[in-house]
C-alpha cells in the first residue's frame, strides 16, 4: 500500500469528526440576534459571523488534500442555512492558510465586497475589492465594523503576517460584546495597537498567528481581557500551535481558551443582548469507544 493513503484516511477521518454533519439549524436569526462561528479548517483560519441579514466570512483557511476548505466545510453550513449571499469576505493577508478558498468563494458565492490584506491584495485579481486598512468602517444590522491595522502607507519592511487586517466588531455598541480578529500578527503590531489606540476589553478575539510564539504578548492579553480566545490550529500541526507558553498566558489572565484542533468547529451565539456558548462539533462522546469529552468546556453540541 502506498505510504501515502493511510496518512489521507487518517487526515478525513481527523476532519470529519471535527466537523460532523450540523443538524436542525435554524434558517433565520432575529433582529438583534448574532451567530459567531470559528470552522475547524486544520492548520488555518476561517470565521463566519452571521446577522439576520449579513454574513460575513473573516478568512477561508486553507486547502486540505488539494481542495478549498471552505468547499468541505463552509459550504456544507452555509447550504443548511440558508446562505448563498457573502456580504463582506474578508482575507487578512496572503498566506495559504487564510487565503485558498477566494477562487472557490469567487466562483460558487456572490460576495458584495471583498477586503483583501497584505499580499491578497496584488495576488488575486478580484471585483468588488479593498485593500483594507485603519480607519475603514462598515455597518452590518447591529453590528459596526471597524480595521484597526495596517496603515494606508504600504510598507516594504512590513512582513507578510504584519500585514493582516485587523478587524474590530461591536455589536449595539455594547461594551460587553466587543470581538477582535487579528489574523496572524506580531508582537510588534499589538504594541503598536496599544500604543495608538484605546481599545475595548474585548469578549471574544482570535489569538494572533493561532498562539505562535511571535504573537499573544502579556500586555497585549492583559489591556485586552478577553473572556474568550479562539485558537485555530491543526490537530498535531507540525507547527505544534498553540505555543504552552502562551497558552499559561491567557489562562493567567483567566481567558477561557477555545481550541479547535480539541473542539472542532465552534459557535457563540448572541440573543437578547447575552451571550450563548461555545457549542462545539465535539461535545460528548457519540459512541462508546470514544474518549473525547468537552462538556465541561462546552455548553451543548452545535447544532
Amino acid at each position: 500500500m502506498p505510504g501515502w493513503i493511510p496518512a489521507f484516511i487518517c487526515l478525513v477521518l481527523t476532519m470529519n469528526s471535527l466537523n460532523s454533519s450540523f443538524e436542525d439549524a435554524p434558517n433565520k436569526l432575529g433582529a438583534n440576534d448574532i451567530n459567531i462561528t470559528q470552522f475547524y479548517v486544520g492548520q488555518g483560519l476561517s470565521v463566519l459571523i452571521e446577522t439576520s441579514n449579513n454574513t460575513i466570512l473573516y478568512d477561508t483557511g486553507p486547502k486540505v488534500s488539494g481542495m478549498p476548505a471552505v468547499s468541505t466545510i463552509l459550504l456544507p453550513y452555509t447550504t443548511r442555512r440558508g446562505i448563498s449571499q457573502l456580504d463582506h469576505v474578508i482575507i487578512s493577508h496572503g498566506d495559504d492558510d487564510h487565503s485558498s478558498g477566494i477562487n472557490f468563494l469567487n466562483e460558487y458565492f456572490k460576495v458584495e465586497r471583498w477586503w483583501l490584506g497584505g499580499s491578497a491584495y496584488q495576488k488575486f485579481d478580484i471585483n468588488n475589492s479593498k485593500r483594507c486598512f485603519v480607519g475603514q468602517q462598515f455597518t452590518a444590522d447591529n453590528l459596526s465594523l471597524s480595521f484597526l491595522h495596517p496603515s494606508e502607507q504600504s510598507n516594504s519592511q512590513r512582513s507578510e503576517n504584519d500585514s493582516s487586517c485587523v478587524l474590530l466588531t461591536l455589536i449595539n455598541k455594547d461594551p460587553e460584546a466587543a470581538i477582535l480578529l487579528t489574523g496572524d500578527i506580531s508582537k510588534r503590531v499589538e504594541k503598536n495597537l496599544l500604543q495608538l489606540l484605546k481599545l475595548p476589553k474585548m469578549y471574544m478575539m482570535s489569538a494572533p498567528h493561532h498562539g505562535s510564539k511571535t504573537s499573544s504578548s502579556k500586555k497585549f492579553i492583559q489591556a485586552l481581557d478577553p473572556d474568550y480566545v479562539l485558537i485555530s490550529a491543526g490537530y498535531l500541526s507540525r507547527y505544534k500551535h498553540p505555543n504552552k507558553t502562551v497558552v499559561r498566558r491567557y489562562k493567567s489572565n483567566l481567558t477561557q481558551i477555545i481550541r479547535s484542533d480539541q473542539l472542532g468547529t465552534v459557535q457563540f451565539r448572541y440573543r437578547n443582548g447575552e451571550w450563548y456558548g461555545p457549542f462545539c462539533i465535539k461535545y460528548s462522546p457519540k459512541h462508546i469507544w470514544q474518549k473525547t469529552d468537552n462538556t465541561d468546556t462546552c455548553i451543548a453540541r452545535l447544532n
